[in-house]
């Protein structure tokens, strides 16, 4: 990775470029900025998401003075990312700028997936155009070199893993899996469509951006087809999607776009199937004998929307990648959130408690959403969560973790006569 080339048309703190009010579209949200340091060029691969992370200070913030060397590390290390580069943003100069994007302490470190890679005009329907530019993560580790680039490191991989002819994981790393089906886009083996355009079938790329949209909220895969000859697949890069279906955690598998299928006759074989149970109510805008080749946009869309609507499980665990996203399904729904402090071994299918939880989980489905956070996983930010009046003892046994979120869950089904204590309390600062 090349050094940064210092030019003209930035300011720098240190050696850190500046993104100001006036350079925010071009260095945020589109696919290369023409004054880069990190990419002077003005080249950037295809294949490769672009990610920013932007360094919010403010004027006399004496933690964001001392911390400068540690900034000037990470951006030693994120050179060597490809595709990803530094900024500072003082926001005693961009006040405007830091309070759309909701900054409240300092320094802030955000990370921007950029979706202007891509070519979105095919795949991105003006009105996502307009409201999703990018995918933002936020940091919520400790302002060490190494757990900034553990996490940094993380959320700039691909979105799309390849399986090629491997076989499908059913470990879900998130609530919400897209398996997608992929075939040459010359394929013998593709239908002779008379009349239409050579790009008439829904391209790779659009699978792509459609999960760039869904980043931390749904993984993404793609198989190549056991349907055809392996040979199909010899030296043909350029691929189409035939067929995406949605996996999740519980087990509940739909097909949301197949080849030469209306997108209404998919959605009604989800409207009896037992996806239809848990989800947000919905509506698509599609006419009855509409099929994913009509409308690359409009299909990218419903896929989204389709994941979104249903992807949110009874009970989901916390991740990673959840817990930095703000386009989390935990929290879309405007629904209160009970959050369950476990360890692993107390939220097993084996789990008596675990059983407990869930039923209570499918009976409150749209009342309110329930999560589960490994406490080893995450023991900084579980450890926020107090009980109220958690000094005290219950029936003389102290607190613990399963008792915490068991009791709350018995307060909220109206099964604990103390309702004037709710057992979990809110976060102790």
């Amino acid at each position: 990775m090349p050094m940064p080339v210092w030019r003209p048309g930035l300011q720098y703190v240190g050696t850190l470029p500046v993104v100001s009010a006036n350079t925010w579209h071009a260095v945020i949200e589109r696919s290369h900025f023409r004054l880069d340091p990190y990419n002077p060029d003005g080249v950037w691969r295809r294949q490769k998401t672009k990610v920013t992370l932007v360094i919010f200070i403010l004027a006399g913030c004496g933690s964001c003075t001392r911390n400068q060397p540690i900034f000037e590390q990470i951006q030693e290390s994120v050179r060597h990312i490809e595709g990803a580069s530094v900024y500072v943003m003082n926001c005693s100069q961009d006040e405007v700028t830091c309070r759309d994007q909701h900054i409240t302490g300092y320094p802030s470190l955000v990370a921007y997936r950029s979706l202007a890679w891509l070519d979105g005009k095919h795949c991105l329907s003006d009105e996502a155009s307009k409201t999703e530019r990018y995918v933002r993560l936020d940091y919520h580790g400790v302002l060490l070199v190494p757990h900034v680039m553990g996490w940094f490191s993380e959320i700039t991989s691909d979105t799309v893993i390849n399986l090629k002819f491997g076989t499908i994981s059913n470990d879900f790393e998130l609530p919400v899996q897209l398996e997608a089906t992929a075939l040459p886009r010359h394929s013998r083996y593709l239908p002779r469509i008379s009349g239409k355009r050579t790009d008439y079938f829904y391209p790779y790329m659009c699978f792509q951006l459609t999960c760039e949209r869904l980043y931390g909220q749904a993984a993404c895969v793609v198989k190549y087809s056991d349907e055809v000859p392996r040979s199909e697949y010899s030296n043909n890069f350029d691929m189409v999607i035939t067929k995406v279906v949605l996996s999740r955690g519980d087990g509940i598998q739909t097909t949301v776009t197949q080849l030469g299928r209306t997108l209404y006759s998919t959605l009604e074989e989800e409207s009896s199937g037992s996806i239809h149970r848990f989800h947000r109510p919905h509506r698509y805008n599609i006419h009855h004998q509409q099929r994913c080749e009509d409308d690359h946009r409009a299909c990218t869309d419903l896929i989204v929307y389709f994941v979104r609507d249903h992807g949110r499980l009874p009970i989901t665990g916390m991740t990673s990648q959840a817990f930095h996203t703000q386009q989390s399904f935990l929290f879309q729904d405007d629904l209160p959130v009970l959050v369950a402090l476990v360890h692993q071994d107390n939220i097993t299918e084996e789990s008596a408690f675990y059983k407990t939880l869930k039923s209570i989980a499918y009976r409150f489905y749209n009342e309110f959403v329930i999560v589960s956070v490994d406490v080893d996983e995450f023991p900084s930010w579980s450890g926020q969560f107090v009980p109220h009046g958690g000094r005290h003892k219950f029936k003389g046994a102290s607190y613990h973790v399963t008792a915490l979120v068991s009791l709350r869950i018995d307060y909220e089904c109206g099964k604990w006569s103390d309702k004037t204590s709710p057992i979990v309390g809110p976060l102790a600062r």
